[in-house]
């Protein structure tokens, strides 16, 4: 029972250590990049090397598009 009790303080310093981390980074927007608005979307940039399209990914790609609806080519 002595070592399931260590296990269990353990496990819960962990998990208290493990959630103000990742609420301090969040609070000062670590992670984030320009697919993100004010919090993490999940999402990663991918830019083609040949074209210079970017396109997001999360399930699948998409191509990123600008405020005006074309696709953002940094070639063109």
């Amino acid at each position: 029972m002595e070592v399931w009790e260590k296990i269990k303080s353990d496990l819960f310093l962990f998990l208290c250590v493990w959630a103000i981390g990742s609420a301090l980074l969040s609070l000062f927007g670590y992670g984030l990049d320009s697919t993100d608005g004010d919090r993490r979307s999940g999402m990663s940039l991918h830019i083609d090397n040949r074209t210079g399209c970017h396109y997001l990914g999360g399930s699948g790609l998409t191509p990123r598009l600008d405020r005006n609806g074309r696709h953002i080519c940094e070639g063109k």
